[in-house]
């Protein structure tokens, strides 16, 4: 989580879930992570951006 979302990996990228009163409220994935984001890995938010993490490797995600 980061601010106000949950960040969710899914295989259309890193989808943020935000909380609207009682319900919950996937935004669209966020640009440039369809390709190196998948709903089997695990992310965690870092300073530096998103830690993508599968079995083999670990991935950082940044944007400027």
């Amino acid at each position: 989580a980061a601010g106000d979302a949950l960040f969710c990996p899914t295989d259309d990228g890193v989808v943020p879930v935000r909380a609207e009163g009682a319900r919950l409220v996937a935004g669209p994935p966020l640009a440039g992570t369809g390709d190196p984001v998948s709903s089997s890995h695990s992310l965690l938010a870092l300073p530096e951006g998103i830690a993508v993490v599968s079995p083999n490797e670990i991935r950082l995600l940044q944007w400027r």
